[in-house]
């Protein structure tokens, strides 16, 4: 098989799928610039989904070794695990300011819908407050920056059934996908950028992905997207819409 031959079959997908279609079909082989966040409750709806409007700035992923080394008379012996690694995950950035067009709200279950921040509970079901919400789909980045904040604070309590949530990560530039943790989020303004509030987010991945039943894979977020390419593509005429408003 040519270069050449494989050159024209690549460009041949890439017409007909697009890169999302691409790393749905080949995840390992074609990477996607796409971060984001599900929030799932304990029947397995989805309650908050965020995929991040704009990139983080920074973003770490470091994996230890599960090896033991003992030190023992006759020398030195090792003992390895074949259970999952907990992954370091470190990533940081902000969302500027102007008005960002939020894909992904769509993939939010109905059964779950009255308990989002789409519907104004921003944080544990128990004992809050709903807050007005002046467009779930258009936020400014601030307006995304307390989404963010949202998720991880809701992720750590109980659902409406008082049980724990669980919280994905999809990494679809590195082809990593994991149910995580988030151990330490930070927010933080100064005029160096201008007010812009910047997040520094430190996770530990939990399991991949492939490892969890169900349709939350890297793959059917790929999916997902290819089926809101519509609703990616109208961006720009909603935002000018938007903008002649205000």
């Amino acid at each position: 098989m040519s270069l050449e031959f494989v050159k024209k079959q690549f460009v041949s997908k890439l017409d007909v799928l697009g890169k999302v279609g691409l790393n749905g079909l080949y995840p390992n082989d074609f990477e996607l610039y796409v971060f984001a966040l599900e929030l799932v409750n304990s029947k397995g709806d989805t309650e908050e989904y965020f995929i991040f409007p704009i990139n983080p700035t920074s973003f770490n992923e470091s994996r230890s070794a599960n090896t033991s080394i003992v030190k023992t008379m006759g020398g030195v012996v090792t003992i390895d695990s074949d259970t999952f690694d907990p992954v370091d995950i470190i990533m940081s950035g902000s969302f500027g300011r102007k008005l960002k067009f939020l894909i992904g709200e769509e993939l939010i279950d109905f059964g779950a819908l009255s308990y989002s921040t789409k519907s104004g509970v921003f944080e544990n079901v128990k004992d809050t407050f709903k807050k007005g919400v002046f467009n779930s789909k258009i936020k400014s980045g601030y307006g995304c920056t307390k989404l963010l904040e949202a998720i991880s604070q809701k992720s750590t309590g109980l659902d409406q059934y008082n049980k724990p949530y669980s919280l994905y990560l999809y990494n679809l530039a590195l082809g990593n996908s994991y149910l995580i943790k988030i151990t330490n989020l930070t927010f933080k303004q100064d005029m160096n950028s201008n007010g812009v509030w910047n997040y520094a987010m430190q996770i530990k991945g939990l399991g991949t992905m492939d490892s969890i039943e169900g349709n939350r894979s890297q793959k059917s977020l790929s999916a997902s997207l290819a089926t809101t390419k519509v609703i990616s593509d109208a961006t720009n005429t909603a935002l000018s819409k938007v903008k002649n408003l205000l």
